[in-house]
């Protein structure tokens, strides 16, 4: 039998690689199938699983009825207890929405800019506040602009080995070669900004023979408290499509 033919609640008899001797004979009813493995509830009640690439030989089998019947029951209570886990799991995410939905509202109720600065930071995962992309470094800041705007500070960076480097003669061409331009695509990703645009490009030393050449660049941003959940949502899908 190939592994791609295997159901649940067929009864198999598996032939497999172990490290534990005992475990390279399995005998049960199959509880699940992935697309990498399967999962048994075997003839001793244990449940255990089998890596497709660990799999020696698949038999379909037949049990005594008494013990095909008692592990059905028992794989049964299983798939409870996975649909109980996957509802938990389900629940305690979504109360921690809820959680959250609570922070929100105390912060509206006494809306500011600065505050709406902080919560976005606070409330936008850390993994997309920084990331690289195609090559280049994106990190993204907040900071207060006024009541009903706020800015979102967008640096970029590149690096290179750059031997002998001397500050005078070789700045202006490091920019004019290697500085990234970026401003389009923020211009695309950010629509709804009242306004884009390049503050300034450096060259910074990281170490050795390496530099680290920075684009930075200010995109402003409405904000009240009626439009801050969706002026958020707006912004992090922003920053993902820019991945």
């Amino acid at each position: 039998m190939l592994f791609s033919e295997v159901k649940p609640n067929n009864r198999l008899q598996i032939k497999c690689e172990h490290p534990d001797p005992s475990k390279r004979l399995v005998r049960g009813i199959v509880l699940a199938v992935g697309d990498e493995s399967l999962i048994m509830v075997t003839e001793g009640g244990d449940i255990q699983e089998i890596e497709k690439d660990q799999m020696l030989h698949i038999l379909i089998i037949s049990l005594p009825k008494v013990l095909s019947d008692a592990l059905q029951v028992l794989k049964n209570q299983h798939e409870r207890i996975y649909q109980n886990e996957e509802a938990r799991i389900k629940l305690r995410a979504d109360l921690e929405k809820l959680k959250n939905g609570v922070h929100d509202a105390s912060f509206l109720s006494d809306f500011n800019g600065v505050g709406a600065t902080t919560r976005l930071t606070a409330s936008i995962e850390p993994d997309e506040l920084k990331f690289i992309s195609k090559g280049l470094t994106y990190i993204f800041g907040f900071t207060p602009y006024s009541n009903d705007e706020i800015i979102l500070e967008i640096d970029v960076r590149d690096t290179l080995e750059y031997p002998q480097f001397v500050q005078e003669r070789d700045v202006d061409r490091i920019l004019d070669t290697h500085a990234p331009d970026v401003i389009q695509i923020i211009k695309k990703q950010f629509s709804y900004s009242t306004n884009t645009k390049l503050i300034e490009s450096k060259v910074m030393h990281e170490n050795g023979d390496f530099y680290i050449v920075q684009s930075s660049y200010q995109v402003r941003i409405p904000i009240s408290a009626e439009l801050f959940v969706e002026m958020r949502e707006k912004i992090r899908q922003s920053i993902r499509r820019m991945k």
